[in-house]
């Protein structure tokens, strides 16, 4: 399962994307396997998913309202992001202030 999981370059991409959009079901299935992929693998999985924007749309997950199981996992998977969001941002310090302002208009425009 996760061998195959990890070697289709398109799945990641198709988790993130589904954050918070389709639904909470969906939201929370995609945390589910987001979180499984960055506990199991190494710091790659992790990379990918918040270059691929993730980090912003869990914080908006958190926000919107969902419900305890779904922000449960929202949290550990910021935790997990958290770390690597201070790696990259020792590289980029000003992508990653403009990354969270991008959030927090994305959060004012959901209203």
């Amino acid at each position: 399962g996760r061998e195959e999981v990890r070697k289709n370059a398109l799945v990641m991409p198709l988790l993130v994307k589904k954050i918070p959009k389709v639904s909470e079901v969906a939201t929370r299935s995609s945390l589910s396997v987001i979180l499984k992929l960055c506990k199991t693998e190494n710091a790659l999985a992790v990379e990918e998913a918040v270059r691929l924007g993730a980090f912003q749309k869990v914080l908006l997950v958190l926000q919107v309202g969902y419900g305890g199981e779904t922000k449960g996992k929202a949290t550990e998977l910021l935790r997990i992001m958290n770390t690597q969001m201070k790696i990259m941002s020792d590289d980029d310090d000003e992508d990653c202030v403009n990354s969270l302002m991008d959030v927090s208009q994305e959060a004012i425009l959901m209203f």
